[in-house]
């Protein structure tokens, strides 16, 4: 079998577990486990930062770009804040 060709006569049927050990022979790999990424449990605005940022833009006198500018996240982060679908817990 040539692992370049993917020609249908070329192709085989095999169940995952195959291919892993395949791939783990050809390719070196050492592992067949998925990769995750660890969770960021560091936030980087408290409680208090968000309760603010709540109500600056309540008042209306600022924007997303300034609000993530002046606290120094990105302004998908002030979104979240916003809109309550981040920090859910803070009232």
């Amino acid at each position: 079998m040539n692992p370049l060709n993917n020609d249908l006569s070329n192709l085989e049927w095999c169940l995952h577990q195959k291919t892993m050990d395949r791939s783990a022979a050809l390719y070196g790999a050492t592992e067949n486990k998925p990769r995750r990424r660890k969770r960021n449990t560091a936030f980087v605005l408290t409680d208090d930062q968000v309760r603010e940022i709540r109500g600056r833009y309540e008042e209306g006198d600022i924007t997303y770009r300034e609000l993530a500018e002046e606290y120094r996240v990105h302004i998908s982060s002030i979104d979240r804040v916003i809109n309550h679908r981040g920090w859910k817990w803070v009232k």
